[in-house]
């Protein structure tokens, strides 16, 4: 009985450090309940947020075929690197992703973002094969706030046969990939 006083003194005076005036206990409970969901909650999928780490910036006005296929050639195997970590919910199988993200090519050309005027965050769902194979092998483990880059080889990405206009045949591809929400539904 005396340590359920003692914490309960210790949890009292914890809310009310700080506090420049006495604040009734509801209204200060309140206030950090507010606060606590304030910071869990889930971004808003439709929006990035005011520091989103990718930019629109298009990169080279034109690509550079011939450094393309020479420094593709030097991406044999997928490499992912955690820029920032996340601390939300696991991208897992099964699961549906909604990313903001930036793809180049290796000569620094960007072929496609989510993040142009108007952009609006990509949704699909991981493993089951609506992407290319280095996003679904590369995503996994990555969890909601993390900011991921992920080099891909041609043979994890479009291949021989390319991706229209923008990718070449056999291009290695590098995308900025940032992770805004994890569900069971997009």
């Amino acid at each position: 009985m005396e340590i359920m006083r003692l914490s309960l003194l210790v949890l009292l005076a914890t809310l009310t450090v700080g506090c420049k005036q006495p604040v009734p206990y509801q209204s200060k409970a309140q206030s950090v309940s507010d606060d606590l969901m304030s910071r869990t909650s889930m971004p808003d999928p439709s929006k990035a947020p005011p520091q989103f780490p990718i930019t629109s910036d298009p990169g080279p006005s034109s690509m550079d075929r011939e450094k393309v296929a020479a420094e593709s050639a030097k991406v044999t195997e997928l490499v992912i690197e955690d820029l920032i970590l996340g601390t939300g919910p696991e991208a897992v199988d099964g699961k549906y992703l909604t990313v903001h993200y930036r793809g180049t090519l290796p000569d620094g050309f960007v072929f496609d973002t989510s993040v142009k005027q108007g952009g609006r965050p990509f949704t699909f769902q991981l493993g089951a094969g609506n992407v290319i194979r280095g996003w679904d092998v590369g995503m996994k483990g990555m969890r909601v706030g993390g900011l991921r880059r992920l080099t891909i080889p041609s043979n994890m990405a479009y291949g021989e046969a390319g991706g229209g206009p923008t990718v070449p045949p056999n291009a290695a591809l590098t995308f900025e990939v940032y992770l805004l929400f994890v569900g069971d539904r997009p």
